[in-house]
């Protein structure tokens, strides 16, 4: 099985990267890792309340989009094992190699010309950690222009019967 971080703004049209992981690997099922990077906390206050802040995190994560996961991992399911939402901290090339070795991360799907929007004011970019990574990068081929016209909705992510 192979294990893919899929970098996310918990939006709908940031779940397009998923078919790309699934393309990627035909034949083989795959976790996909719904991943969001966060900016270490600066004061040690803001460390304290830390784990508190697990609830709010996962509070931004809106019920359309678990359905939209659910819908996926539905119609790839041949493919598809399982999905995660993961949050992390951290910033540092040396850091996220260490994390995608320990949880053991074989593919990571670049978002390319789709532009992930900051969730929290401590949401990092992490175009230029995936660029640099030590494992295969899976780089999704559409122009900006492409993606704005294609945003799926929930009924594009259900396949058609026939």
């Amino acid at each position: 099985m192979k294990r893919v971080l899929i970098p996310t703004d918990f939006s709908i049209r940031s779940l397009n990267m998923v078919q790309h992981a699934v393309n990627k690997f035909p034949g083989e099922k795959i976790e996909i890792v719904l991943f969001h990077l966060l900016a270490m906390p600066t004061s040690i206050t803001e460390l304290m309340v830390l784990p508190r802040k697990k609830n709010e995190y996962y509070s931004i994560v809106s019920d359309e989009f678990y359905e939209a996961t659910q819908i996926l991992k539905n119609k790839y399911a041949s493919s598809i094992d399982s999905f995660t939402i993961t949050f992390q901290h951290g910033s540092t090339r040396a850091w996220f190699n260490n994390f995608l070795e320990g949880r053991k991360i074989d593919a990571v799907v670049a978002p390319g010309e789709l532009e992930l929007a900051p969730v929290f004011k401590s949401s990092i970019n992490m175009s230029k950690l995936i660029d640099k990574c030590k494992c295969l990068i899976i780089t999704p081929r559409m122009k900006q222009a492409e993606i704005a016209e294609h945003v799926p909705s929930m009924a594009e992510l259900l396949p058609v019967a026939q």
